[in-house]
């Protein structure tokens, strides 16, 4: 689910090439079937509907036995999008031949707050709260169902047309821009080892699991940012310094302690 978007698209055309998986690529409208026929260029089978619809994700999910799903509902103002997201994970926890979920969760369960942490995570944006709730009612729904359930707090992602990119780009291109901690680990996330994050915990054999997923090894910020200036071709970039520095190392420092590896906790 969420096929035709940045991490669905590159995860579809991995598994085009898997000996173990078929995938089956879902999208809603016939708009987002061609584009993402002509961006991967290779065949697959792509189902066409409203997965909230009962008599449409009967049809969508004929013969599915693992569901990833890499879609969130957006832009429809806050109740609505958050109805269509409990709905879709309804439709997957009563599917009786889906046997295991994939959900693509985020980091920002975390937030910046000093007591967060892997087990009691602080969001403190709404995008970090409402991934979190998703995360909850998931662990609820699927607690009396004999079905896998495996959520993936994905890094900050960081690829071409990515938000992450374009900040990055961003702030090399501004004058006034000097990077705080070069040397600390980033947390961020490349969209080929996403993919190979989401195939490797198909699996795992646990009934519930939380696992972060991030570059392994974890680059630095200043690997992640040098690695852009190579392809911008930018002049060398400046590193902050002085007492604002240390605060903000500091602070990042303890929000690094929140993190695991791919391999991470299982709950």
């Amino acid at each position: 689910i969420g096929a035709n978007g940045q991490i669905g698209s590159a995860l579809v055309d991995s598994l085009c090439e898997s000996e173990l998986y078929v995938p089956i690529a879902i999208v809603r409208s016939r708009m987002a079937a061609y584009i993402i026929k002509e961006r991967i260029g290779k065949k697959f089978e792509i189902r066409i509907g409203n997965i909230t619809n009962p008599k449409e994700s009967e049809i969508i999910l004929k013969k599915i036995d693992i569901i990833i799903n890499a879609a969130i509902s957006t832009g429809n103002g806050f109740k609505k999008d958050r109805q269509i997201n409990l709905n879709i994970f309804d439709v997957i926890s009563k599917h009786k031949q889906i046997n295991q979920l994939i959900h693509l969760s985020s980091v920002a369960v975390y937030g910046i707050k000093k007591e967060s942490n892997f087990l009691k995570p602080r969001p403190n944006s709404s995008y970090g709260k409402e991934k979190l709730f998703h995360e909850k009612y998931l662990k609820k729904i699927f607690k009396s169902k004999s079905k896998k359930l495996v959520i993936l707090r994905v890094g900050h992602l960081y690829c071409a047309g990515s938000p992450m990119s374009h900040f990055i780009v961003n702030s090399i291109k501004s004058p006034n821009f000097k990077l705080p901690f070069p040397d600390l680990s980033s947390n961020f996330v490349s969209r080929p080892r996403v993919v190979q994050g989401i195939i490797q915990s198909i699996k795992i054999n646990e009934d519930f699991s939380i696992l972060n997923l991030t570059d392994s090894p974890n680059l630095s910020y200043e690997d992640i940012f040098e690695g852009y200036l190579k392809i911008i071709k930018n002049k060398k970039m400046k590193r902050l310094s002085g007492e604002k520095a240390l605060m903000l190392r500091s602070h990042h420092e303890n929000r690094l302690n929140l993190f695991n590896s791919f391999i991470g906790k299982i709950l």
